[in-house]
């Protein structure tokens, strides 16, 4: 029987990834072999008179060979270590928030790595910084923005740090060690520790209970705005949770905070997973439209290029909407020639940064493209493939229940049981966590574990479905679903039945 071809449209995005085979083996040696002869003439062409520092007898040295054999083979041990690393780039793989790189990102990476500029000023990164502002403009543009201002950083993390900076630069000096920042209760630890790390205790961090959904809940955030005795720092909402991908409804967020406008209160979001999804096609009117037209209103955001974004780690970015908001230090470097306050180098918590991360979202930006038509159509599948993933595993499972409110790739599920008791529950979905990996075609998946008590939703949701609450916690199946080649049509098997038929021969 004849297999269906793909459509011309995805024919064309496999040519932006290295494939689950290594399929297009043969065009990135060669790009690699280009970007390395590309370097090499432009050393030897820049001072040819200067002469040669390593001569040809040189070359022939016993102890020089020796050493180049050494590396040689230090660098295969390497290799070959690397080979017992977890096989995230496999549609097999469906625990976190990494998994195959697109080649624009692989190679852009590369070819910054061999120049190795320092994206602090201009002295030590005339081409990098370049590519950097150019890369932000790219990352901006999804969002509607009309001019982005900001710079790479290493991660979300970093960039969440950034934004709080910003946002007690503008609380007044005298008042700044009460303030408080309110976020959603299912934020990133990150914004905990780096209130910590800015002196602040665990009072500053106040998290707003989640809706029905897990969500933010907008009425108790306006109850919590407007019984505020205290100076607030922000806001921080979530455009795809760490845990389950949930969206808050930042739409309305913003209309409370539009309402409360003699606050003046910063409104971040972090959005270091799920932001990519704004440049995917959404129904029109549906609740992700809705909350990505929302954030042409917000004062900055994180994103995270090395997760769906799809260029290697580590790659963050935090991002102001307008100028004002980012620049807030004015520090100076004896050594470092700073031309203005508008440098990296003088605004962000890193000194010294790669180049590497900015060339990678440059190249995967100039390529593939962050719109509908490029990664927009990749990032579109993956919902389309948590949908058929759901349906199937609803369909051959009946004891499988899964959470409501995961609104982007992420799949979220326990086992029910004979007890109905949760701690059983518990005990099957640790169970299948270890065992995935150990089949003779194993799947990896993650899990996580939330508090029933900081969950009321999530309490609600498992009584409702029969569960008897006999632990404060409830473990869940976290399943990731970002790998470009989970649903096709030309591997041997179905990516989905062969999880089914493994899920079945398991005993749980």
């Amino acid at each position: 029987m004849k297999r269906k071809q793909c459509p011309p449209k995805d024919i064309s995005l496999k040519s932006y990834f290295l494939g689950p085979q290594a399929e297009n083996t043969q065009f990135l040696q060669s790009a690699f072999l280009e970007i390395v002869s590309h370097y090499c003439n432009w050393r030897k062409s820049l001072f040819p008179l200067d002469g040669k520092a390593i001569s040809h007898d040189d070359q022939l040295h016993p102890q020089f060979l020796k050493n180049q054999k050494s590396i040689q083979l230090l660098m295969e041990t390497l290799s070959l270590n690397f080979q017992n690393e977890i096989p995230q780039f496999s549609p097999r793989y469906l625990g976190h928030m990494f998994s195959e790189l697109t080649l624009p990102g692989l190679l852009g990476h590369f070819v910054a790595l061999l120049h190795n500029p320092n994206n602090i000023s201009k002295e030590s990164s005339l081409v990098g910084l370049n590519i950097e502002r150019e890369a932000i403009d790219s990352l901006g543009k999804m969002f509607k923005w009309r001019k982005t201002i900001g710079h790479l950083t290493s991660g979300g993390t970093v960039a969440n740090l950034e934004a709080l900076l910003r946002m007690r630069h503008r609380i007044p000096f005298e008042h700044r060690t009460k303030a408080k920042l309110l976020t959603s209760a299912a934020a990133h630890y990150s914004w905990k520790k780096n209130l910590k790390i800015l002196g602040y205790d665990d009072s500053a961090l106040v998290e707003v209970p989640l809706d029905k959904y897990g969500r933010l809940c907008t009425k108790s955030f306006k109850k919590i705005l407007t019984a505020a005795d205290y100076p607030i720092l922000g806001v921080v909402t979530l455009f795809g949770s760490t845990e389950r991908g949930t969206v808050d409804d930042i739409q309305d967020v913003n209309h409370i905070l539009e309402l409360h406008s003699n606050m003046k209160i910063w409104h971040h979001v972090d959005a270091a997973y799920g932001g990519f999804f704004a440049c995917a096609q959404h129904a029109t009117h549906s609740y992700l439209a809705k909350q990505t037209d929302a954030l042409k209103y917000i004062e900055s955001l994180t994103l995270d290029p090395h997760k769906l974004g799809y260029v290697p780690y580590g790659c963050g970015a935090f991002l102001c909407r307008k100028s004002k908001d980012y620049f807030y230090s004015d520090v100076e470097a004896p050594y470092i020639q700073f031309k203005s306050a508008q440098e990296a180098g003088v605004q962000s918590v890193e000194g010294s940064r790669p180049a590497t991360g900015a060339a990678a979202t440059w190249l995967t930006s100039k390529s593939i493209g962050f719109n509908s038509d490029g990664l927009g159509r990749v990032l579109n599948r993956h919902l389309e493939t948590k949908s058929k993933f759901q349906k199937q595993l609803s369909k051959n499972f009946k004891n499988l229940i899964f959470t409501e409110g995961s609104d982007l790739n992420i799949l979220c599920w326990t086992v029910k049981g004979s007890t109905k008791r949760l701690s059983e529950a518990n005990s099957k979905v640790d169970q299948l966590f270890a065992d995935f990996p150990k089949q003779s075609l194993p799947f990896y998946i993650s899990k996580t574990s939330l508090p029933l008590k900081k969950n009321s939703w999530l309490e609600a949701y498992l009584i409702k479905k029969g569960f008897q609450l006999d632990t404060k916690k409830c473990h869940l199946v976290r399943m990731t679903l970002m790998n470009p080649f989970l649903i096709n049509r030309e591997t041997e098997i179905s990516y989905v039945q062969e999880f089914i038929r493994t899920l079945k021969s398991m005993a749980f």
